[in-house]
């Protein structure tokens, strides 16, 4: 049996630029009119987390958690100090401060 560290953790969820102090405007460069492959709203409406080395893609309802944890982006050893998660993922993994 494993338990999820009951620390406490801030979380911000994005939907739109300025939600997030760390939250840049804009998703995958390149692809700012295709729909993204993760919730099929367009590139444009999204926003990224940049790092040295990359960025991580946030959907609009992502919920952007500094939990301890470090992202990297596959193939780089560069970490990131977020992690984003999808409104489901969310609820599965945490809950409010005070709930047992």
């Amino acid at each position: 049996m494993k338990v999820k560290r009951r620390d406490v953790f801030e979380a911000i969820r994005w939907s739109k630029d300025g939600d997030h102090p760390d939250v840049k405007p804009g998703g995958h460069r390149t692809m700012i009119n295709a729909p993204c492959r993760q919730c099929g709203e367009l590139q444009q409406d999204h926003g990224h987390i940049p790092f040295e080395h990359g960025a991580v893609i946030v959907c609009p309802g992502d919920w952007v958690v500094d939990d301890g944890y470090l992202t990297h982006t596959e193939g780089d050893s560069n970490e990131c100090k977020y992690n984003r998660y999808t409104q489901r993922a969310f609820e599965e993994l945490f809950g409010p401060v005070g709930d047992d």
